[in-house]
């Protein structure tokens, strides 16, 4: 059986050394409400014995890895260059990080900008801008929802999405199913 460590030692310890974490009740209420943490798009399953929940502490190093990764000066000198580019309207393809919690993924004539921090607090959505106008784009909802939105508690994708389009200039993507 892999190695487990209290979910509150592991946040608390982590806060204190990067004091950019959240707060220990943020990641108890995710595992209540998910069965999982999330820390650098790591899945962590949670478990809970006797009133205390643990996490598997491989899993935690290697999300820690990724974190600590991330917000090297390497990263940091990029997202930089990137967030230059960003502002200037050059858009890079791929999925690009312009900040420690913003990034957007390049389609073509159409971006989708991403706040990794409030959509993992799910107090935002994804926008899509047009990269030609650099306007926020129209979206149409025409392709139904996949088997989990029907079925369960969502997917975390915007699975009914169909098309995108820029009322300005008049591009427009067509998103299959």
């Amino acid at each position: 059986m892999a190695e487990r460590i209290r979910l509150k030692t592991a946040i608390e310890s982590q806060i204190q050394v990067d004091r950019c974490f959240g707060s220990y009740e943020t990641y108890r209420k995710w595992a209540n409400e998910e069965g999982y943490i999330l820390i650098e798009n790591v899945k962590i399953p949670t478990i809970k014995e006797k009133g205390i929940w643990y996490i598997n502490r491989v899993d935690f190093d290697r999300a820690l890895t990724l974190y600590k990764n991330k917000y090297s000066s390497e990263f940091q000198k990029m997202a930089k260059l990137m967030m230059e580019d960003y502002q200037n309207g050059i858009f890079h393809s791929g999925k690009i990080w312009i900040t420690d919690s913003k990034y957007y993924v390049n389609k073509g004539d159409f971006r989708l900008d991403v706040d990794a921090y409030a959509q993992a607090c799910k107090a935002s959505d994804e926008t899509w801008f047009c990269n030609i106008c650099n306007i926020p784009a129209k979206t149409e909802h025409n392709n139904p929802e996949c088997h989990r939105c029907s079925d369960w508690d969502g997917c975390g994708t915007d699975c009914t999405l169909s098309k995108v389009y820029c009322t300005k200039c008049g591009k427009s993507m067509h998103v299959g199913i």
